[in-house]
């Protein structure tokens, strides 16, 4: 960290930890009112050569009444974040480009996809790793959210390990990413509110937790995983395998062999399992004739919806709405 001259009437703004051959001055500590730590003066006796770390405050971050602080960054080569701790958690994650994050005495390069989970305690600066900067999105929200999501989920509290001297570290793909990012988009249009943050915070939470999903994520290519994602989409799965091949962006020789080897299923396979999905959706929630399910759901053929449907569900359409739509009282 570079050397700085501070004020002293400025001081009770930051944490400072000690430069190199300082002498403590224990007391100022006390007299001034910082939160921790202690104050080291170098040779010089006008507070020169220390290194400084800003203690933020979520009181001083957002106006009162607020739940969250959310922000997408562009770091350039010469933009430099001050080493600070705070006393509010926050999650970021890397968008793309390199940075180089120190932490807790540690440096780490981070890249596109990694996603970390800051503790208050934790004392931490970014910057670029290289020429080309990067993009990071930041989450921040007070210490009470926090506390009561990892008192409910234990799979919260191992993301946020107080005895580990590193916080959570995990690398997502560019599909969760993608996700992630477009929860961030829909809750920037909301009321800063405690059940906005919490219901986003669950759904990262779930992003990185979920068995399956991690472990499609870590196993498919980027573009198979996409498109897997993608062909979710009625409009996509509606016109079939031919929108699967167009979203792999790969040639559909390429496309079978990959699925096969990596998923053990054909384009078509995955296409109707998440047509049956939906149908099976519909049935059981909806009130729609099952020939318009069907339709719906691209099966032009209603003899060939059912010898699929009992295929995945073991059922009939027809049995698997009635056994569905019972009543429980």
């Amino acid at each position: 960290m570079a050397s700085t001259l501070i004020p002293v009437c400025e001081l009770s703004r930051y944490v400072l930890r000690p430069a190199r051959g300082g002498a403590l001055v224990g007391f100022m500590a006390d007299t001034i009112g910082l939160p921790s730590g202690n104050i080291f003066l170098s040779r010089d006796v006008f507070l020169c050569h220390i290194d400084m770390v800003e203690h933020k405050t979520w009181a001083a971050l957002v106006p009162n009444g607020t739940w969250y602080h959310l922000a997408r960054i562009l770091f350039s080569p010469r933009r430099l974040s001050r080493m600070h701790t705070h006393d509010f958690p926050e999650i970021f994650w890397i968008e793309s480009g390199n940075a180089l994050h120190e932490i807790n005495g540690t440096r780490e390069k981070l890249s596109s996809g990694d996603i970390l989970f800051i503790r208050p305690s934790d004392c931490h600066q970014l910057h670029a790793a290289d020429s080309d900067g990067f993009v990071m999105v930041n989450l921040a929200f007070p210490s009470s959210v926090w506390t009561d999501l990892m008192r409910r989920y234990r799979e919260i509290r191992m993301l946020h390990a107080s005895r580990m001297k590193m916080p959570g570290l995990l690398h997502l793909s560019s599909l969760q990413v993608r996700k992630l990012n477009e929860d961030v988009g829909r809750l920037a249009n909301e009321p800063a509110s405690r059940l906005a943050v919490e219901h986003l915070l669950q759904g990262i939470y779930l992003i990185v937790s979920s068995p399956q999903v991690s472990a499609m994520a870590s196993a498919l290519p980027d573009w198979l995983a996409y498109a897997c994602q993608e062909i979710e989409r009625p409009e996509h799965f509606f016109e079939g395998v031919p929108a699967f091949i167009r979203l792999c962006g790969r040639s559909p020789e390429h496309v079978a062999r990959t699925c096969r080897t990596l998923l053990g299923k054909s384009p078509t396979d995955l296409v109707n399992a998440v047509r049956i999905a939906n149908s099976a959706r519909e049935l059981r929630l909806g009130t729609r004739s099952i020939l318009e399910i069907a339709l719906e759901n691209g099966f032009n053929n209603l003899a060939h919806f059912y010898e699929l449907f009992r295929s995945f569900q073991g059922t009939t359409p027809r049995r698997y709405r009635l056994e569905y739509q019972r009543g429980v009282a």
